[in-house]
């Protein structure tokens, strides 16, 4: 509550400070977690198709970023950003993997 001192108002409390941390780390652990699963899928899969062996190193590069980038970030748009970068590489997987 924001309390008045000397004309000004001063901010005694931070609410919602902690819930933003909270999202923040939660979202981080989304991405950590939906990266490694797309990575080791990319991997299970270039065993038996050519094509996503081909695309394998790409994605692993680009999702090392992506994680690195996350670990990196305070920002809840750049986060979500991030995981949208994500779930467009698992899109590409599954296309490429059904070609």
């Amino acid at each position: 509550m924001p309390q008045e001192y000397g004309g000004k108002y001063v901010i005694t409390e931070a609410t919602g400070a902690v819930q933003l941390v909270s999202s923040i780390e939660g979202l981080r652990k989304e991405i950590d977690t939906n990266c490694a699963g797309i990575s080791q899928k990319a991997r299970r899969l270039s065993m038996t198709n050519r094509k996503v062996a081909l695309r394998l190193e790409s994605w692993e590069t680009e999702l090392s970023q992506i994680r690195k980038t996350t670990r990196n970030t305070h920002s809840l748009d750049q986060l979500n950003e991030l995981k949208n970068r994500c779930e467009k590489i698992l899109d590409d997987l599954a296309r490429t993997s059904k070609m």
